[in-house]
């Protein structure tokens, strides 16, 4: 792995849907990854990626064809199936890509590269990528993206560019109904790179995206999981310390 000399910072929004028992309800954390530039920031990526020790990739989108005009309203990835999530509304931003379903509306998502892609802020965040790749999932200013994971996950882990300039929220689904929201607060910030973390007792089943305008998408990039007992203790250590904090608070 990637190391930097560079110290990198990171800003964990917060750990949710937790009671001072233990909740059935998947975890969230958002941690904004710091960096002077584009280069920066992945290198403290890799520093985290590192930091995750032995981990399973199941989507970085690089054997995927990367277009601008064959778009999709449904992809099936190795991490599941994305599509446009319920109520979702078509992109209406200037750069937006008006192209595949009907080429007078922004209706589909894409995978794009850089050379094909209208938008600035959004990248690839895989390392070591081979000539002419370099791919990410983009959104296409459609306000809202569904993964429905092709077998519950213990844990799942990926990265977001260019999320929170207008802030949006992310929904996560459990294997026994629960539901979590996590709301990502806007930074006005293009080009800025997010890191989510996940981890669910009961395995999560589904991943929402929903941005708070039409004019304004995301690049995901990079999905994984960490092994079953790493994703365990990882949601152990969140449970006592947001049971610890609430305890506090009392």
């Amino acid at each position: 792995m990637l190391t930097t000399a560079r110290a990198f910072v990171l800003t964990v929004s917060s750990i949710v849907a937790v009671a001072a028992t233990a909740s059935a309800a998947p975890i969230v954390t958002i941690t904004e990854v710091a960096g002077a530039n584009t280069a920066a920031k992945l290198s403290n990526k890799a520093t985290l990626l590192a930091g995750l020790g032995n981990y399973t990739m199941l989507e970085d989108f690089e054997t995927m064809t990367a277009s601008n005009t064959a778009g999709h309203t449904t992809l099936a990835t190795g991490a599941g199936t994305f599509s446009k999530s319920a109520g979702a509304l078509n992109g209406t931003g200037g750069a937006c890509i008006k192209a595949g379903g009907n080429p007078q509306t922004c209706d589909q998502f894409f995978v794009l590269r850089a050379p094909l892609s209208p938008f600035d802020g959004r990248y690839n965040t895989t390392p070591s990528v081979v000539q002419g790749r370099g791919h990410w999932l983009d959104s296409n200013d459609i306000s809202g993206l569904r993964l429905d994971l092709g077998q519950p996950r213990h844990s799942l882990f990926f990265f977001l560019t260019d999320v929170s300039d207008q802030g949006g929220r992310l929904t996560i689904g459990a294997a026994d109904g629960t539901t979590t929201q996590q709301a990502i607060a806007p930074t006005q910030g293009s080009g800025d790179l997010f890191f989510v973390q996940m981890a669910s007792m009961t395995g999560i089943t589904s991943v929402t995206w929903s941005n708070n305008r039409t004019g304004d998408g995301f690049g995901i990039d990079d999905i994984g999981t960490v092994p079953e007992p790493t994703s365990l203790l990882l949601l152990g250590v969140a449970l006592v310390a947001t049971a610890s904090r609430l305890r506090r608070r009392d």
